[in-house]
């Protein structure tokens, strides 16, 4: 770091449990097959130390543990017999209201051969 600040931090431990449902509906739009679909889970981390170390006197533990609740929507659609896309937004936050990522999403293409 610039001010000569060092930080260390041992490999992260994690142990995670993680149930979830998706469910979805199939249209047939002009032979392209459109699959919208919304996903929910609840997630919780069990692992509770992972400890850094400031300038070697202080330490603090970076910890992720507790519940989380997962919600998503999707939708893919097959352009062809090979080719589709999909694309995808979560939102996460845990039960505790401490840890939260807004907002995640992806976008892509698949090709099946």
């Amino acid at each position: 770091m610039s001010n000569n600040t060092k930080a260390y931090a041992d490999g992260a431990e994690s142990l995670k449990a993680e149930i979830g449902s998706t469910a979805g509906a199939s249209f047939d739009l002009n032979n392209h097959i459109i699959k919208p679909y919304v996903r929910l889970a609840v997630s919780h981390e069990f692992a509770d130390k992972n400890e850094v170390v400031i300038n070697r006197t202080e330490n603090f533990n970076n910890d992720n543990s507790g519940t989380v609740i997962k919600y998503g929507l999707g939708i893919t659609a097959d352009l062809n017999n090979q080719w589709s896309g999909f694309a995808e937004v979560n939102y996460a936050k845990d039960y505790d209201g401490h840890l939260e990522m807004p907002y995640s999403g992806q976008v892509g293409i698949r090709y099946q051969f």
